[in-house]
């Protein structure tokens, strides 16, 4: 295999930044239905006209590198989604539904068997085999340079995968586990390549996949280029001919070119999409994605520090008024959030009792708390915020204010991504303010909070001794149970035990808004936070 580790110029450009932003520590699991429908975003009308033409499509950052296993920034995933599958995926209702895999079963709680679907080949021409899955869940597992091994935190605990013919293939886990379905259908860490792919290309500038774009070429802090699959196994996909995804990290140097119509869409600000709103040549699209913002605290052993008690961790709960937040920063557009954010499903706490109860802001009550833990009179606390993340320096700054009320005294300290991204991977903060991604279970939201997970016993949590034992115990029950109906009341339990230990305090969920030029139908926000409407969209002559 070619040695692929990055340059101390790649690394400084971004490769490793975003660890902190997405959330270490949690293997994923399956998202059920439900309340995602009703939390569905706006989408244009269905994809009409005839396929053909280009798209052009605005990305905030640069992906850095193409790589499928290990990449910690959303960017890269945004750009490898055309062109890399997993064996499942999930339809626009986190349904998990086939893809690579025609079907699956699992015959024991234990096992699990995929038979391949006929017909499905790689970009090169090579049909997809059953030693192609077995080489990729290898390199999902121990993610080869440039990748980070970090990632493989998300993946669940295979124990060994076996090609029983071209086609069958067999998973067997370290024990009961309902988390790979899930994995497998979120897509972002689970790619299926063809055997010795990082032996035959660089995959930081070259891609093999299935998906219904090629890769034609990648220019760093510039642009990705596509050209259609139309050997694509769903025929109907994509809807144009070509697709380049422009780096445009300037939010109105990407405005500007919307409105020239050198792009044809991308995500904007809640401030920028009611300017957007009136403009008769664009679509503003408005949709929940799983991003949850939360505050992060730190327990290290041999401290003793004020909110190392968790009545203090409590306090700081409920000091914070949401909704004045939520108006504030995101102009109403944002939802209460638990540590399982709304619309995943129907696995989230019930906003009522977010509002009215665990997270209610109640100042009076976070006074008590205070005096009750030895701290009526106030104490100060550093907050570290990465200075690039605009909507959560203005959070900040309100979180000062509102904490002030009761005597706490937050210092802010901006720092750069990657910056933060380091210290939040080795604990070297006190408190954090940043947000959390997709998960492919209900079990990746609170591995966090498991004392038998590395990141908790050694970096986050090693000095934390009043934590509630029930909490780790209901965690490890929840991976392991099979049923949903089962796993539901557990995980209920468990979101209420992590937001009253409050190691974590979540804050809101805010809307994503995208715009799009009129020639574009099909479009839609996606729940994932990637942009999977790209391979359905379809454009009309301008």
């Amino acid at each position: 295999m070619r040695d692929l580790r990055p340059s101390r110029r790649e690394l400084l450009q971004g490769g490793g930044a975003a660890v902190g932003l997405l959330g270490l520590g949690g293997v994923l699991s399956a998202c059920g239905g439900g309340e995602s429908t009703s939390r569905a975003g706006s989408s244009q009308a269905a994809a009409t006209g005839e396929r053909g033409g280009e798209i052009t499509w605005g990305l905030a950052a640069d992906p850095v590198f193409m790589v499928p296993f290990g990449a910690t920034l959303g960017a890269t995933r945004e750009a490898t989604e055309p062109i890399y599958e997993s064996l499942l995926t999930w339809d626009r209702d986190l349904r998990i539904v086939p893809a690579l895999a025609a079907s699956y079963s699992s015959p024991d709680d234990t096992t699990y068997e995929f038979v391949l679907r006929d017909g499905a080949r790689f970009h090169d021409g090579r049909p997809v085999r059953a030693s192609d899955v077995v080489y990729s869940i290898g390199l999902q597992r121990r993610p080869p340079p440039p990748g980070t091994p970090d990632m493989a935190v998300h993946v669940p605990a295979i124990k060994d995968v076996v090609a029983v013919d071209e086609r069958t293939v067999r998973i067997s886990m370290d024990g009961p586990d309902a988390r790979l379905p899930g994995f497998l259908a979120w897509g972002r860490h689970s790619s299926i390549v063809p055997e010795g792919m990082y032996d035959d290309i660089d995959p930081r500038t070259e891609a093999n996949g299935t998906g219904p774009f090629r890769l034609v070429g990648y220019k760093q802090n510039d642009r990705v280029t596509f050209e259609a699959n139309r050997d694509y196994w769903q025929s109907s996909m994509p809807g144009v001919d070509r697709m380049t995804l422009r780096v445009m990290t300037d939010e109105q140097g990407r405005l500007a070119a919307l409105r020239a119509g050198d792009i044809d869409g991308c995500s904007v600000s809640p401030d920028l999409s009611e300017v957007l709103a009136a403009d008769p040549n664009v679509e503003v699209l408005k949709g929940l994605v799983a991003a949850h913002r939360e505050l992060q605290f730190t327990i290290k052993t041999g401290e003793r520090k004020p909110w190392h008690d968790k009545r203090v961790r409590q306090a700081i709960n409920h000091a914070i008024d949401r909704q004045d937040l939520i108006e504030r920063v995101y102009a109403g557009s944002a939802e209460f959030s638990g540590v399982v954010p709304p619309g995943y499903g129907d696995w989230p706490l019930a906003d009522e009792e977010l509002r009215s109860d665990l997270l209610a802001h109640d100042p009076e009550r976070a006074r008590a708390l205070l005096a009750a833990a030895g701290f009526g009179d106030g104490f100060t606390i550093e907050l570290e915020v990465a200075s690039t993340t605009t909507d959560l320096v203005k959070t900040a700054e309100i979180l000062q204010q509102q904490l002030a009320d009761v005597g706490v005294e937050l210092k802010i300290r901006p720092i750069e991504l990657a910056a933060f991204a380091k210290n939040n991977g080795e604990g070297r903060f006190d408190l954090h303010l940043t947000y959390r991604g997709m998960r492919g279970d209900v079990a990746g939201y609170v591995s966090d909070f498991d004392p038998s997970q590395p990141l908790y016993r050694d970096v986050w949590f090693p000095g934390a001794t009043d934590v509630d034992p029930e909490l780790g115990r209901l965690i490890r029950q929840g991976a392991t149970t099979i049923a949903e109906a089962d796993r539901r009341p557990i995980y209920e339990q468990v979101q209420r035990l992590a937001l009253a230990e409050a190691l974590h305090v979540p804050l809101c969920n805010p809307y994503k808004f995208q715009a799009v030029s009129k020639r574009v139908s099909g479009m839609y926000v996606a729940y994932t936070d990637f942009n999977p409407g790209l391979a359905t969209a379809r454009v009309t002559a301008s």
